[in-house]
C-alpha cells in the first residue's frame, strides 16, 4: 500500500511539473497534444490606425470680416477628428477574424488576437494563418490608402469661347503657351487634402471712430486678402468602375487695382478690386485623362488623376522568440525599456504663417494627438505575458515596470527568454524615418518629366541630378528630418519680421490714444511631419503639412491719423495632405506655378534603425 501511494504521488508530482513548464506563445507548439502548431507574432497597423486628417482649403479674398467664419476660416482649417478606412484597432481586429480563417480563432486552443496600443496587434496562431494575416493587412492598406496625383490647370478663355470638352482638343489646349497657373497635390484617396499658390495682401479697408464727450479716436481696420489659386479636393473612387468621383473646390483670385480714396478728416482707405472665379464640381475622372470641371469668369478649369501605386513586398515576420522552459533558482534582474517604452516630446511650429488682420482671433487648433511610445508599459508587460505563458508568473515569479525599468523576478530559463523577446522587439520596433524634403524651382516641361511617373527613380533621377549640376534646377529650400513612429516633428528654416499692423484706440472722457498692434510673421521654410510604417516594412505613411512664405521688402506703409502702419505683402505655397511613399524613394509632393517655371515639393522617407 505504501508503494502504491508513493508512485501516485510520483505521477501526480510529474504532472503538475508538465503543467507548470507547458510552452504558452511565443513557442512553437499546440495548446493541445495533438493540436496545430502554434507561432507568435506582432503586426504593425499604425498606417491604418493613424487616420486621414480632414484639410480645408483657405478662402479668397474676403470684403468683409463676415466671410471669416467656422465654415471658412480666413487660412483653412484641419478637422478634429481623423476619418479611420477601416475603424481602429478593436475594429481591424473583428474584420480580420471575420476574414482570415474564421475557424481557427473559434476553435483552436491558444489561438489569439489581441491589441498592444493602436499600432500593434498582438497574434498567436498556426504559422499558415499567420501569413493571411499579413497579406490581408497588407491587402487593405493598399486598398484604403491608395495615394491619388490631383492636378488642376487654368485656362483663360477669350470672350464667348466655349471650353473644349473632348481629349483631342483639351489635348490642343493645354499644349498652348497661354495656359494659366497649374497647382497638382498629392493625397490619399477619400482623404480631403488642400494646396495654395499665391499670396498674401494686407490693405487698410476702413476706420471705426469712437466718440467720447471731449475726444474722438480713429480706429484703424486692416484686412488680408488671399490671392492666387487655391484647391482643395477629395476624390473618391467609383464603384464598379476605373476612376473616381472628384469633389473640387477651384477658388482663383487676382488684385486688379488697390486705389487709396480719401475719407472725411483727413483718412484715407483703399479699396482693392478682384478679380476671382470659384468653382465647386463634382466631376468624374479617368485615371490620367484631362477633364473640364467647369467654367466662369474667362477661365475653365480642368482636372485630372492618376493613383502613385507602388508593388508592396511582405517584410520579415514580426516575430517574438520562443521561450525556452522554466529552468534554475529564481533571480531578481532588472531591463531597462526607455527606449520601447518613452512617449517622444511633440514639436509644432509656433511662428505664424500668414499676415494678421484687425481683431483677428485665430480659431482654435485642433487638439494634437497624444505622442505614444513604441509600446506602453502596460502593454509590453501584457505582450511578455502573453508570450511566454500566464502559468510563468505564478508566486513567486513577478513582472513589473517602474519608470521605463522592467523588474522580474523569475527562473534562469524565464530571464532568457524576456532578454530574447525584448533584443527582438528592439529590431522590430525601435527606428526613425529620415525624411528628407526639398522645394526646386525648375522648368516648367522638365516639371511635367518628374510627374509623369509615381516615383523620381533611375533614369528620371539622374536626369534631375544632370539638370542640378548644370544649374538649370535651382534649390530654394530643403530640410532632412529625423522622427520616430507616430512623432510630430517640424523644421523651420527662415526668419520672423515683426511689423506694426494697427492700434487699438483707448478712449476716456476727454482723452484718447492709439495703442501700436505689433504682429510677426515668419518668412521661409517650414515642414510639419507625421509618420509610420506600413504593415509590411518597405513605405511610410507620412502626414504633411508644408508651408513657404517669402515676405515682400519693403514692406508698404500707410499713413493714418495715430500714425503710420505697415501693410506687407508675402509669397504663400502650402501644402497640406497625407501620403503613402516607398521607402528611399522621391515622389514630387506638389507642383505649382505657370509661364515656364515650376516649384516642386519633393519628398523622400529612409529609414533608420536606432540599433
Amino acid at each position: 500500500m505504501g508503494r502504491t501511494n508513493g508512485r501516485v504521488g510520483r505521477v501526480l508530482l510529474v504532472l503538475l511539473l508538465g503543467l507548470l513548464i507547458l510552452p504558452w506563445g511565443g513557442q512553437r507548439a499546440g495548446a493541445d497534444e495533438d493540436g496545430p502548431v502554434l507561432d507568435t507574432r506582432f503586426f504593425r497597423i499604425g498606417a491604418l490606425t493613424m487616420g486621414k486628417t480632414v484639410f480645408g482649403g483657405e478662402v479668397t479674398p474676403p470684403t468683409a470680416h463676415d466671410r471669416n467664419d467656422s465654415e471658412s476660416p480666413l487660412f483653412g482649417f484641419e478637422g478634429e477628428e481623423p476619418v479611420y478606412p477601416l475603424g481602429q484597432a478593436d475594429e481591424i481586429i473583428e474584420l480580420i477574424k471575420g476574414a482570415v480563417e474564421p475557424v481557427t480563432w473559434e476553435s483552436v486552443r491558444g489561438a489569439e488576437l489581441a491589441t498592444m496600443d493602436e499600432h500593434l496587434l498582438f497574434a498567436r496562431a498556426p504559422k499558415k494563418t499567420l501569413d493571411a494575416v499579413a497579406a490581408y493587412l497588407a491587402e487593405r492598406e493598399r486598398d484604403a490608402l491608395r495615394t491619388l496625383r490631383f492636378e488642376v490647370q487654368a485656362v483663360p478663355l477669350e470672350p464667348g469661347q466655349a471650353p473644349p470638352r473632348e481629349p483631342d482638343a483639351i489635348a490642343a489646349l493645354l499644349s498652348g503657351a497661354d495656359t494659366g497657373p497649374h497647382l497638382a497635390l498629392v493625397g490619399l484617396e477619400g482623404q480631403r487634402v488642400s494646396a495654395t499658390n499665391g499670396r498674401q495682401l494686407a490693405y487698410l479697408y476702413d476706420f471705426d471712430t469712437n466718440v467720447a464727450e471731449k475726444s474722438t479716436i480713429s480706429d484703424p481696420f486692416v484686412n488680408v486678402a488671399n490671392l492666387g489659386l487655391l484647391v482643395d479636393f477629395r476624390a473618391e473612387p467609383r464603384g464598379g468602375a476605373k476612376g473616381w468621383l472628384a469633389h473640387a473646390w477651384i477658388r482663383m483670385a487676382g488684385l486688379e487695382s488697390l486705389r487709396s480714396v480719401p475719407a472725411d478728416e483727413g483718412r484715407r482707405i483703399e479699396v482693392p478690386t478682384f478679380a476671382t472665379a470659384e468653382l465647386h464640381a463634382l466631376v468624374g475622372l479617368d485615371a490620367g485623362r484631362w477633364t473640364l470641371a467647369g467654367a466662369n469668369g474667362g477661365w475653365a478649369f480642368y482636372v485630372r488623376a492618376q493613383a502613385l501605386s507602388y508593388a508592396s513586398r511582405l517584410g520579415a515576420p514580426l516575430a517574438v522568440p520562443a521561450f525556452g522552459q522554466p529552468r534554475g533558482s529564481m533571480q531578481l534582474r532588472m531591463y531597462g525599456v526607455h527606449d520601447l517604452a518613452t512617449a517622444p516630446l511633440w514639436s509644432v511650429p509656433d511662428a505664424p504663417h500668414h499676415l494678421m488682420p484687425s481683431a483677428y482671433t485665430p480659431p482654435e487648433p485642433p487638439e494634437l494627438r497624444e505622442p505614444s511610445p513604441f509600446v506602453s508599459q502596460s502593454s509590453l508587460v501584457d505582450l511578455l505575458r502573453r508570450a511566454s505563458g500566464y502559468e510563468r508568473w505564478q508566486d513567486p515569479a513577478t513582472m513589473e515596470v517602474r519608470n521605463r525599468t522592467m523588474i522580474i523576478r523569475a527562473d534562469e530559463g524565464t530571464h532568457g527568454g524576456v532578454a530574447a523577446a525584448l533584443a527582438a522587439l528592439r529590431r522590430h520596433l525601435v527606428w526613425s524615418f529620415e525624411t528628407r524634403v526639398e522645394l526646386l524651382n525648375v522648368p516648367a516641361e522638365f516639371a511635367a518629366k518628374l510627374t509623369a511617373t509615381p516615383w523620381i527613380e533611375g533614369p528620371l533621377a539622374a536626369a534631375l541630378r544632370t539638370a542640378r549640376r548644370k544649374g538649370e534646377v535651382e534649390t530654394v529650400g530643403q530640410a532632412t528630418m529625423s522622427h520616430r513612429r507616430m512623432t510630430r516633428t517640424t523644421s523651420q528654416e527662415g526668419s520672423t519680421r515683426t511689423y506694426l499692423q494697427d492700434y487699438e484706440s483707448n478712449l476716456a472722457q476727454d482723452a484718447a490714444i492709439g495703442n501700436p498692434v505689433v504682429q510677426s510673421v515668419f518668412s521661409g521654410l517650414s515642414v510639419d511631419l507625421l509618420g509610420t510604417l506600413t504593415s509590411s516594412g518597405d513605405a511610410a505613411a507620412l502626414e504633411v503639412r508644408f508651408t513657404q512664405t517669402h515676405l515682400h521688402d519693403p514692406i508698404r506703409t500707410m499713413q493714418t491719423p495715430l500714425g503710420s502702419i505697415e501693410l506687407p505683402e508675402m509669397e504663400v505655397l502650402r501644402a497640406r495632405t497625407t501620403l503613402i511613399a516607398p521607402l528611399d524613394k522621391t515622389v514630387a509632393l506638389a507642383v505649382a506655378g505657370d509661364g515656364e517655371r515650376r516649384r516642386l515639393i519633393l519628398l523622400t522617407p529612409r529609414l533608420v534603425a536606432d540599433r
